[in-house]
Order: C-alpha cells, then structure tokens, then sequence
C-alpha cells in the first residue's frame, strides 16, 4: 500500500493506500511505522480518513506508551 501511494501520490486514492498501510503495519506490530503512515493520512486536507486515521494513530501512541 505505501508503494501504491508513493507511486500515485496525486491520486485521489493515496490517501486510501496510507490508511490501509498503516493499519497493516499496527498489525505487525510496527507501531512507529504505522504512527508516521497516519500521521501522513491526517496530513492530506481533504482526507475522508483523517479522523479515523487520527484515532488509529492515537491508538498507536497508547500502545507505545507516548500518550495517556
């Protein structure tokens, strides 16, 4: 997914393939990995998935012990 959105990162899509990479890399348990892909999410204006992306990486963060 992080290639696709490299490849097409003016796609509308882009997004979409940071999202889903960084819910790929919160499985494997790359969690610094996972936090920086939705930071990226959350840095696209007009994302649809920059709220949950947002949680996600809160979520991360938790997990990480970098926020209470």
């Amino acid at each position: 997914f992080e290639q696709l959105a490299k490849r097409f990162a003016k796609d509308a899509l882009a997004d979409d393939a940071l999202y889903w990479a960084g819910k790929s890399a919160m499985n494997r348990q790359e969690l610094p990995v996972a936090s920086e892909l939705f930071q990226k999410v959350v840095n696209f204006p007009n994302s649809s998935l920059k709220l949950d992306a947002r949680l996600r990486q809160a979520e991360v963060l938790r997990q990480m012990g970098q926020f209470e």
